[in-house]
């Protein structure tokens, strides 16, 4: 495999842990995403109806 990534270990085994991590990292981002989710919506149908009481829409 040709990389940009300076790695003399066996299969170059350190760039595939690398690699392994990041996306695990991705991976826990997008599932706080998924949890803070309901919240945004709320707050936005919160944010709404104040909107709706100080504009009279």
């Amino acid at each position: 495999m040709r990389s940009g990534f300076s790695d003399d270990s066996d299969d170059q085994q350190a760039t595939w842990d690398f690699l392994d991590a990041r996306i695990e990292n991705v991976m826990q981002f997008e599932k706080l995403k998924a949890q803070l989710r309901p919240l945004g919506e709320g707050m936005q149908t919160a944010l709404g109806v104040a909107a709706r009481f100080r504009y009279g829409r």
